[in-house]
């Protein structure tokens, strides 16, 4: 019988398992910008890549793992939205970090006292009109919408000005009175004002401005992420102590038999659905590891149900729910043929099923070390 001894490590840089770990119920969008535009949020909102946006080192000096725009006529990341899934007006907070290479140079703007431009977002990607916009220019930023041709909700202020060519992380919060602006976690200015944005159905755009302006970023990004409240001034001040550097590598040990099951305690789904919830991807991580680990290791992925309902409802759901973290596992890279992925339903159940307790312990994914 071959025993292996999985040694299990990951860091907690500015990523998925950080965010889970510290406001998943207001989550709702996350790009890690790992050399593509896929969300690694509940939602699972991919964007994508338009025109000449690559791959790039982030803050920590890992390959691949943000997106450089080179501020040409063509490249940024397109978000969709439409009337279902969309942006919230109020009560919500952007970060992403940012290292800006240069400004790019535009006519003088007289609302921001600068000629020095760097778009951040823009909510349109075809329209006239858009939800809002964040950009930086050489005295500050502005926060601003337009509809038939009137700005609203703007706000322009000097004093948090980015510096060039060093990483920082930018977050905007909005609470429908207090709109507040930080850099690298202070507070650099607060504006008092009621909220008129107006929605849309438009794109998000990032990297680039509002048609018609047509300004693009020049520099690189990682990390933008979206929440659906108002972080408070502490809660961004250690998100940015969270995010801003790697902590100490987190080991453990487990020793597992072949043909025995595991089962990954933390990874858990929305009620009914296949949807993981954002605290199952640091247990994710740890398997994602152990198999980058151990190359020659495949993996069965087992879903379980209770008892509850149709049993072929429940296969089907168990198996689905196991293909969900087998897709997971893939998009990090584990190669498929390593992960095999059934569903077992209500038969094979740890206990008796009579009490919620119990059934809650037989809804559960595992993971078996096949060879």
């Amino acid at each position: 019988m071959k025993v292996y001894w999985l040694f299990l490590s990951f860091f907690l840089v500015f990523d998925i398992s950080a965010h889970a770990q510290l406001w998943p119920q207001d989550w709702m969008f996350s790009y890690a910008f790992d050399g593509n535009a896929k969300d690694e949020g509940p939602k699972a909102n991919h964007g994508s890549i338009v025109g000449e946006v690559a791959s790039a080192t982030n803050r920590f000096e890992e390959t691949g793992k943000a997106l450089f725009f080179n501020g040409s006529q063509s490249g940024y990341i397109r978000i969709p939205f439409n009337n279902t899934l969309n942006l919230p007006l109020s009560n919500f907070t952007f970060s992403v970090w940012i290292n800006l290479t240069d400004y790019q140079k535009t006519n003088y703007w007289d609302l921001v006292k600068s000629d020095q431009y760097a778009p951040i977002f823009c909510k349109a990607e075809n329209e006239q009109f858009f939800q809002y916009r964040l950009c930086l220019t050489g005295q500050g930023y502005s926060f601003d919408g337009l509809k038939n041709g009137s700005l609203y909700g703007s706000f322009y202020a000097n004093g948090a000005v980015v510096k060039k060519q060093q990483w920082q992380l930018l977050t905007v919060t909005y609470d429908t009175q207090l709109f507040r602006i930080y850099v690298d976690g202070k507070l650099k200015n607060t504006a008092d004002f009621i909220n008129n944005f107006q929605s849309d159905q438009n794109n998000l755009v990032i990297g680039r401005d509002a048609p018609g302006v047509i300004e693009y970023f020049n520099g690189y990004m990682d990390d933008f992420k979206v929440w659906t409240r108002a972080l408070s001034v502490r809660e961004v001040a250690e998100l940015y102590e969270a995010t801003s550097k790697k902590t100490e590598a987190i080991k453990e040990t487990f020793e597992v038999n072949t043909g025995e099951s595991i089962v990954l305690k933390n990874v858990l789904f929305v009620q009914s659905k296949t949807d993981l919830l954002p605290s199952s991807y640091p247990e994710l991580e740890k398997l994602v590891e152990t198999l980058n680990l151990h190359p020659a290791v495949a993996i069965e992925i087992a879903g379980h149900t209770d008892n509850q309902g149709e049993r072929n409802k429940n296969i089907e759901l168990s198996e689905n729910r196991a293909k969900k973290t087998k897709e997971y596992l893939v998009e990090k890279g584990i190669e498929e043929k390593r992960i095999s992925a059934v569903g077992y339903g209500p038969d094979n159940p740890l206990n008796t099923n009579r009490t919620e307790t119990e059934r809650k312990l037989n809804r559960r994914v595992e993971f078996k070390i096949m060879k």
